[in-house]
């Protein structure tokens, strides 16, 4: 793999049993709460580049800074990228979301609620590991959230999801999809999957599952994690073609990217046994999607009249992410398995 230029400078800044995290407006972690950082740019030191950044996005002027180490990520597509991490120990000035288009809002968390968070961003991770070498109390949330590190997934931006989600079981997406694999028989296909714990429920059940993933980072990931309890089928989202007929078809946070939604939603058909289920969630704060959809907020009238058209029978759940946001799961079944 091949390196990026310059790499990256992330700054820490706590305060008493609190830190300080950012919620990402821009494609690569997009809605995820992240670390104030950025790129260092040409004949710039690290340092250098974590003032400058943390001066653009929060509007404050930092005094004394404590270089922690640096790590390096597979993000961008099998590129390597070096973020050097830095702990802020003086600065001057109210952190504020100062780059509007980087970020939505900044926000202090008490540190032990961390691990109940299922959107942070990567460098979080990478900033408690830091800090557990320095400071023994925080080990234990590190330890935790190492468990559930979803890295290579969340670099990349159909993982991400808007405003803060605290405890998954509140939202019960995961009961959701859980009572429909129980309810279904195999074989399985996951297109772009996200959720770990979904995807041991598959495999509970199922015992395999059949992936369609063109990221090499996120197949390497799962080859380690699950080994040859997954198989890859090769293809495009929109024309996967495969020889045989799934009992679930699972695709999480993809539909933006289908340029042919139609075309997609055919080949799903196509490729799912009668009584089947094809299960999608929609992030409705995502950009793409409104713009596929007349630039309305929220309308999935034509994703509902298109899978009605193929012969599914469709339940649609809109769960409330913060204040404004939601992530609306779609769970239809297809009923009429036309040839």
């Amino acid at each position: 793999m091949k390196s990026l230029e310059g790499g990256g400078a992330v700054g820490i800044i706590l305060k008493e049993d609190k830190i300080l995290l950012d919620l990402r407006k821009r494609s690569n972690g997009a809605n995820l709460w992240e670390i104030a950082g950025g790129g260092i740019e040409k004949d710039e030191t690290p340092e250098e580049a974590v003032i400058r950044e943390l001066k653009e996005e929060l509007d404050i002027n930092v005094n004394k800074i404590r270089y922690l180490g640096a790590k390096n990520h597979a993000v961008h597509w099998g590129n390597l990228e070096i973020e050097h991490y830095f702990l802020i120990e003086e600065y001057n000035g109210n952190p504020i979301p100062k780059s509007k288009d980087e970020l939505i809002e900044v926000r202090w968390f008490r540190i032990n609620d961390l691990p109940f968070i299922i959107n942070l961003g990567w460098r979080v991770f990478d900033a408690m590991f830091f800090l557990s070498k320095i400071n023994r109390n925080y080990k234990r949330i590190y330890n935790i959230l190492s468990n559930n590190d979803p890295r290579p997934l969340i670099s990349y931006p159909y993982f991400s999801y808007s405003g803060t989600i605290y405890n998954l079981s509140d939202i019960n997406i995961e009961d959701h999809i859980k009572g429909t694999i129980e309810g279904c028989k195999g074989p399985v296909l996951c297109i772009y999957p996200r959720y770990d714990k979904i995807i041991s429920n598959l495999l509970d059940k199922f015992g395999t599952i059949d992936v369609l993933e063109l990221n090499p980072d996120y197949i390497f990931f799962l080859k380690n994690r699950y080994g040859n309890k997954i198989e890859f089928i090769d293809g495009l989202a929109e024309k996967f073609k495969s020889n045989k007929k799934y009992g679930l078809i699972l695709a999480i946070n993809i539909l933006e990217y289908i340029k042919d939604i139609y075309s997609f939603l055919s080949n799903v058909r196509s490729s799912i046994e009668k009584e089947g289920y094809f299960i999608l969630t929609i992030n409705s704060f995502n950009l793409n999607f409104r713009k596929l959809f007349n630039n309305k907020k929220i309308e999935i009238d034509f994703l509902i009249m298109a899978l009605e058209n193929l012969g599914f029978k469709n339940k649609i759940i809109p769960i409330k992410l913060g204040k404004k946001h939601y992530i609306y799961l779609v769970i239809a079944r297809l009923e009429d398995n036309m040839t």
